[in-house]
């Protein structure tokens, strides 16, 4: 019985098991399988589609919705030539430096040109010879016949004779010497321009407008990423912290400044020429020549080199509009096989994609790394140690060392997200990672607070993409030190219950614990520390360094790392303050009613969203009140 692995729950499920609607990119192949009658996919593929809606696997057939909206298909290809760019910059050997996350910079170059095809279009219709078949086609003259007037009638079909013989209706009058006719068949002409080449012609008209009109999206999406990209550093909307981040991280596409705008100067000049000859194809399907070509006339695969295409001083160029059209379509008609092997590598390349969000995040939140080894790396900071581990069946998984919890990003590459969900126990918090999603305003700590259970967008074509992931982790990073602040330490000596009793930073809870409600000098620690190691108190101790590194956290910037102004107050309450220019952050537990919540906020900030603040924004419930 064929047995797959679940990615979100890590359980294995069987074909029985399986749900009639199956996600791309959700499931990993424990052994191989054939799939749709075409392709085996080897033990430990992940299930992806192959472009069509379902999946035959043992003859048992599941929905698998590969097929892609129209209105997503611009952003469906710009993604998928982003993640390979982006993979194959990573997987560079003199690259030493972690590239963006965002639309690199050779996506612009190569897509805000004008590629062979678009050039020899421009070319040959500069040149007029696509308007002159549309004005002077060729065409072929028919005879049909047909019964008309004598008076209308201009030359008579060869079996004239005997119809008007036998069609006395036609007769005028009949005479001693013979018939008047009323009257007969002819030969009526007719120009017959429903020619092999004419109908390659009006077919190519309505596979230039396709291409076109795909292109022209493209480039005007490319525009609009790079226009709101430059104006991320002066606009007012966001917090200027926020806007500066966004900023800084666009700006590692390109070399400078100048290379941006020139970019943008090429897609200019790009789209103006692609809507010229957009609007030139248009004006030919006005022209009579393509009005006569029946719309469910088709020409299948390559054209026939006629004479007429092969020689002719204008028909000729269709032949090599035609040729050129077929290689830059050709990754729009791929094969069944074709595309799930591209939706195999795909997938791959989102793995990396996604596996590079964590680790710039992490450096980002001022975790250094310590050591790697195969597929698993371990980062520390302030005596925090976090390790991650990153393969196909478990995808990211980030474990804190000092609160034993987990959280795991399962890259899917799918576009169907519907049956996707954050998957929750006890110890580890379970996301999927998309890259199209709807976007929401929702603070990041919602996918971890239970309010938020839709799939995380990851995908190089939206600007918060490490930001959302800096706010989401930084939340489960300080969420174990909130709640352990102002927790006892317990099983204390006398001795060093003795020893503290008159320290500001420590509070006495009763004879044998207490709680550390402020920051500690390093003599402070040192005394404290060789006391319960005197006494023997191997628990107390252990309880004490796991405050220590918690506090350290807590009385730290979540949003810079700078060191804060600490400000305990009553009821293990607490507020934090960055004076780092730049950052200026507050941080605090405040007690609103029955609920004690976890807010950070920058006082001359009015935005109260995380597309407006960032990181610079939270505010969540963490306990009831006591």
């Amino acid at each position: 019985m064929t047995k797959l692995l679940d990615r979100l729950t890590n359980q294995q499920v069987s074909l029985e098991d399986l749900p009639a609607h199956i996600v791309p990119g959700r499931y990993l192949l424990c052994e191989d399988v054939l799939i749709n009658q075409h392709t085996t996919l080897k033990l430990g593929s992940i299930l992806s589609d192959d472009g069509s809606d379902y999946l035959v696997i043992d003859k048992k057939n599941f929905r698998c919705s590969g097929q892609i909206e129209d209105d997503l298909q611009v952003s469906h290809r710009l993604v998928g030539l982003s993640l390979h760019q982006i993979n194959e910059c990573i997987s560079a050997e003199e690259n030493k430096k972690l590239p963006s996350p965002l639309l690199p910079s050779r996506l612009f170059t190569e897509e805000g040109r004008l590629n062979q095809l678009e050039e020899l279009l421009d070319n040959i219709m500069g040149k007029g010879h696509l308007q002159e078949i549309s004005r002077h086609p060729r065409y072929d003259m028919r005879y049909d016949e047909m019964v008309q007037p004598i008076s209308r009638s201009k030359r008579l079909a060869s079996s004239s004779h005997r119809h008007l013989s036998a069609h006395s209706e036609c007769w005028q009058s009949k005479t001693l010497t013979g018939i008047q006719p009323k009257k007969v068949l002819s030969l009526v002409s007719e120009d017959e321009y429903n020619l092999y080449e004419n109908r390659v012609f009006a077919r190519l008209i309505d596979r230039l407008e396709r291409f076109l009109d795909s292109r022209l999206k493209e480039v005007i999406e490319l525009e609009k990423n790079l226009t709101d990209a430059l104006a991320l550093e002066s606009t007012h909307k966001i917090n200027h912290r926020l806007s500066r981040k966004l900023f800084g991280l666009w700006g590692e596409t390109f070399d400078s400044d100048s290379s941006a705008l020139q970019a943008l100067e090429d897609l200019s000049k790009t789209k103006e020429k692609l809507s010229e000859l957009m609007n030139k194809i248009r004006g030919l399907k006005q022209g009579e020549l393509y009005k006569r070509i029946p719309r469910n006339t088709q020409i299948a695969g390559r054209i026939q080199p006629t004479n007429i295409l092969t020689h002719d001083q204008h028909y000729r160029h269709l032949l090599s509009l035609w040729t050129s059209l077929q290689i830059e379509s050709k990754r729009d008609n791929l094969t069944s096989a074709e595309t799930l092997e591209l939706n195999q590598r795909l997938q791959k390349d989102y793995d990396q994609y996604c596996r590079l969000v964590i680790v710039r995040v992490l450096k980002e939140l001022h975790y250094s790394l310590v050591s790697e080894t195969g597929k698993a790396s371990t980062y520390a900071r302030f005596g925090r140690k976090l390790s991650l581990e990153w393969n196909q069946t478990k995808g990211l998984e980030l474990t804190d060392n000092l609160t034993k919890t987990s959280i795991r990003f399962v890259p899917v590459y799918s576009w169907d997200t519907n049956c996707l969900g954050v998957v929750r126990t006890e110890s580890t918090t379970t996301i999927p990672c998309c890259p199209n999603v709807d976007v929401t305003d929702d603070l990041p700590s919602s996918w971890l607070t239970g309010s938020n259970n839709r799939p995380l967008l990851m995908s190089p074509m939206d600007f918060h993409v490490e930001e959302r992931v800096v706010s989401l982790l930084s939340y489960w990073l300080i969420s174990g030190p909130l709640k352990s602040y102002g927790q006892p330490v317990k099983k204390v000596p006398t001795e060093t219950m003795e020893l503290v009793s008159n320290w500001s930073c420590i509070q006495p809870s009763d004879s044998h614990s207490f709680r550390i409600l402020s920051s500690m000098t390093p003599s402070e620690l040192q005394t404290l520390e060789e006391s319960l190691k005197n006494n023997n108190a191997r628990f107390s101790l252990d309880t004490f360094k796991e405050r220590v590194v918690a506090f350290q956290q807590l009385s730290h910037c979540p949003a810079c790392n700078s060191k804060a102004h600490f400000e305990r107050r009553d009821r293990e309450t607490f507020i934090a303050h960055c004076r780092t220019n730049s950052c200026e952050m507050k941080w605090t537990i405040q007690h609103t009613g029955n609920e004690k919540r976890y807010r950070q906020y920058v006082i001359s900030d009015s935005g109260l969203s995380f597309s407006d603040s960032g990181r610079w924004l939270e505010d969540t419930v963490i306990s009831e009140s006591q």
